[in-house]
């Protein structure tokens, strides 16, 4: 894994940090995505976003998120 992230930089760091991801994500409950390791308020927003479908819910302040989501509000509007 680490020497397919490795142009990203901190590949060591990523690399376990996905794991440990991975780990929680397949092994443990939850209830949110956020109670999972490495996981902040941009990785909860493309979450709710792309995964789960409930983008009215977040207030993304991703640039891209952000772009994507006033995008989905202009098609809403229009419909």
């Amino acid at each position: 894994m680490e020497k397919i992230i490795q142009t990203l930089g901190l590949q060591k760091k990523r690399a376990m940090m996905i794991q440990r991801f991975s780990q929680e994500y397949l092994g443990e409950e939850w209830t949110h995505v956020t109670q999972r390791h490495g996981v902040g308020k941009y990785a909860a927003d493309a979450y709710a976003i792309f995964c789960i479908g409930k983008w009215e819910r977040v207030r993304p302040t991703g640039h891209m998120l952000k772009y994507y989501w006033e995008f989905l509000h202009s098609i809403k509007s229009s419909l």
